[in-house]
């Protein structure tokens, strides 16, 4: 390859010959010297050989190519990959090249280059501040080849690379659910978990309400308060027991967190209703003479039936030794029982195994 025509090579000296002159026995060693980088090579990366070539063929073209701005930089990119992939590689063909990426228009020589038509060209002015990699130009050409997603493009104020990542034919509907900002920012598998979790637990939303609030999800500095907001009006599964008159199961969100906040205690907490939203625990909230408390309950699948996990008054203090036995007893007669404390974990501690399980703090 040439040396780069817009730098000054830098020469030096052969020292083995000198040496030789003096007749001085030295022992043989490598010399390793730092090439920096050109200025071609910062601004072109992969594709610099290349320009590097079509200046020595058109000399008069150096100052276009180091003077391009971002926009041009981008379509010279997409030209060499566009020859890179699908042209004869040689290097008439480049010389070629070389005469007519200043002199033709743009939209031609890109369709003879990728043949397609890459239509209006405006989306070059709002990619991304640096010359993208061969694969990102792929995908570019790719999305910019199909109306349907020349169109996602075209939506975007500045695209950036995760968004070219995310235009894919899989993605599309996702795209279309939420917005090509969402799916590049959280991800597609991601964002498809967070629609299907939305479409179980929130079955009163239809898909114009779910397009509606996935296209906030990109706006959401955390997807997880973004998500628990929605989930917070959800229905709860049905409790295993219906209570009495003075023990009563929570069966809404809104009604565990208005529990937590009469108690204060940590019930207002996601990580405590959640599990309750997903079917794996129940909360009881038990008022005078006996309480008031909350008696939390799992579904123990290692013996296949529910049970007390957890029981704490106002402020997770400790039930009165009488309250809470009379509580058990009435929670026994439904079939529930309380096994002592993380029975699991004592029953399986000689073998290692332990399992968190939601418990209420105190």
């Amino acid at each position: 390859m040439p040396a780069d025509p817009l730098e000054t090579s830098v020469a030096c000296q052969d020292c083995e010959s000198a040496n030789a002159r003096h007749q001085i026995p030295r022992p043989r060693r490598t010399l390793r010297l730092h090439q920096p980088r050109t200025a071609t090579a910062m601004i072109y990366r992969w594709a610099h050989s290349y320009v590097a070539e079509m200046v020595c063929s058109r000399p008069d073209t150096a100052v276009d190519f180091l003077q391009a701005d971002l926009a041009t930089r981008h379509f010279i990119a997409l030209v060499i990959r566009g020859w890179e992939l699908h042209g004869s590689r040689s290097k008439p063909a480049l010389r070629q090249l070389a005469e007519d990426i200043f002199s033709r228009p743009r939209r031609e020589i890109l369709t003879e280059q990728w043949q397609c038509d890459f239509g209006r060209l405006t989306f070059l002015r709002r990619l991304p501040g640096r010359v993208l990699t061969r694969r990102q130009y792929d995908r570019l050409a790719t999305i910019i080849g199909d109306p349907a997603t020349r169109s996602l493009i075209a939506k975007c104020a500045k695209v950036t690379v995760q968004e070219i990542d995310a235009i894919e034919a899989g993605n599309l509907p996702l795209i279309a659910h939420a917005s090509l900002r969402a799916v590049a920012t959280i991800g597609a598998p991601t964002l498809g978990y967070i629609l299907a979790a939305l479409r179980r637990h929130r079955p009163d939303l239809g898909d114009a309400d779910l397009r509606a609030l996935l296209r906030q999800i990109g706006e959401a500095k955390r997807v997880g308060s973004w998500l628990s907001n929605i989930l917070m009006r959800s229905a709860l599964p049905p409790p295993p027991w219906e209570g009495t008159a003075a023990i009563t199961p929570l069966r809404t969100i809104a009604e565990i967190r208005d529990a937590g906040s009469q108690l204060q205690n940590c019930l207002g907490e996601p990580d405590q209703w959640l599990p309750a939203l997903l079917g794996h625990c129940c909360y009881y909230l038990v008022r005078e003479p006996r309480g008031p408390g909350i008696i939390g309950l799992v579904f123990d699948n290692l013996i296949g039936a529910w049970r007390i996990n957890s029981y704490a008054g106002p402020r997770n203090s400790r039930l009165r030794p009488t309250a809470k036995r009379r509580i058990f007893a009435e929670f026994a007669a439904a079939g529930i029982q309380f096994y002592g404390d993380e029975p699991r974990r004592r029953a399986l501690n000689w073998w290692g195994i332990g399992y968190e399980l939601p418990t209420l703090g105190w």
